[in-house]
């Protein structure tokens, strides 16, 4: 095989295992955020995400790009190990540390998965949390628009709680 392309696609794969790390860093961070967080804060945050994924998606038509350089034979081969599906005993010595890299960005894209899912649960308890939130402020803002109403001098509404007449 073509040491030059296989450097470049061991390159590409490395540069997705940072980039997935940052992913999964930002994602953290999202945990940490509460209610009481600032929109630029999570705004922020989310944007980060973003970047990180565009660079994913870029990286990752990088890789496939170097692969597509390769013999149709050694595509498939290549394309088997680093999807996982490539029996270890039978992966030649040179391309070993390609399929190390490889698990590592399967497990790193795992945690990744694992992150979104969780990272989706905490917004809609955040959700919900908030439009509780609201909506006990809500409540609030009607009580003090009825007592704000009440008429305290001149005539007399009956019936308000703070009646001293009848």
């Amino acid at each position: 095989m073509n040491q030059e392309l296989l450097k470049e696609i061991s390159d590409s794969i490395e540069e997705m295992n940072t980039l997935f790390e940052r992913c999964i860093g930002v994602t953290n961070r999202l945990f940490y955020l509460d209610v009481e967080s600032t929109v630029e804060e999570l705004n922020s945050t989310v944007e980060e995400r973003g970047e990180i994924i565009s660079a994913l998606t870029k990286q990752k038509q990088a890789l496939n790009e170097s692969i597509e350089k390769l013999p149709e034979n050694e595509q498939e081969t290549l394309r088997s190990i680093i999807s996982g599906g490539f029996n270890a005993n039978h992966i030649p010595e040179e391309l070993k540390e390609i399929r190390s890299a490889a698990i590592n960005m399967q497990s790193l894209y795992s945690q990744v998965m694992e992150g979104d899912k969780r990272a989706n649960e905490r917004v809609r308890a955040v959700r919900s949390e908030l439009k509780d939130k609201l909506e006990s402020l809500n409540q609030d803002k009607k009580r003090l628009d009825y007592y704000s109403n009440m008429n305290y001098g001149g005539k007399q509404k009956t019936g308000g709680s703070f009646d001293s007449q009848t």
